[in-house]
């Protein structure tokens, strides 16, 4: 995965580099600082990148959804590659019992407690 993300960045990088070094025409009347052309350069390299590597990011970030289902990092041990190439995060033996998210979020109403013995209600 990492180097699948250099290769795009470096793609990226390749495409945008000679939009970077062409030469526009100067438009009339007084000529922008070197800062300011600069500042203007770079805003469009940063555009540009961002629409080259926004499909590979969003992409990136789906297949990371599973992040979500975990509660803290804290509470699994180092990853252990299987023989059949599976990963496995176990979860450690001193963490606290897993609530999945979807219970966390609307957990169900509690029953009343029921009535202390000679007390009518």
């Amino acid at each position: 995965m990492p180097h699948r993300l250099s290769a795009i960045l470096g793609a990226a990088a390749l495409l945008i580099a000679p939009a970077t070094f062409a030469e526009e025409p100067t438009p009339p009347g007084p000529s922008p600082s070197l800062k300011d052309q600069l500042t203007d350069q770079l805003g469009t390299i940063l555009r540009d990148l961002t629409e080259e590597v926004r499909p590979a990011f969003d992409e990136m970030m789906e297949s990371l959804g599973f992040l979500e289902e975990i509660d803290s990092f804290e509470h699994y041990g180092a990853p252990e590659v299987l023989p059949n190439g599976d990963i496995l995060i176990p979860r450690r033996e001193d963490a606290p019992p897993y609530t999945p998210p979807e219970l966390e979020a609307d957990p169900a109403p509690a029953a009343p407690p029921p009535p202390e013995p000679g007390i009518r209600t």
